[in-house]
């Protein structure tokens, strides 16, 4: 009797996590996810996230990256992200130690 190895095939943006099993033959999508020491035996669709044993579905991944209408200038963010930063920013004072 031969052994029979079937390649496994892990797509663009895929997780496998620790200790998880890939079965021989399975093909995993794009932006899956194999949860950790999950047993995956079948393939796994684009963008789903599966885990347990026998892997199962458990939810769904958004595959596609929203794309921003105007691309901002450098300066903006900067100065947006420390204005931002000033505004939630209160004076600490050591009331504990009066």
């Amino acid at each position: 009797m031969t052994l029979v190895k079937s390649p496994i095939h892990i797509s663009d943006n895929a997780w496998i996590c620790a200790d998880a099993f890939i079965g021989p033959g399975v093909e995993i999508g794009s932006g899956a996810v194999v949860g950790a020491r999950a047993v995956a035996m079948r393939s796994v669709a684009a963008g789903l996230v599966v885990a347990g044993n026998p892997a199962r579905k458990v939810g769904e991944r958004q595959t596609q990256i929203p794309m921003l209408t105007e691309s901002p200038s450098p300066a903006d963010g900067i100065s947006s992200r420390k204005s931002a930063a000033r505004a939630g920013h209160k004076k600490r004072t050591n009331d504990a130690a009066r």
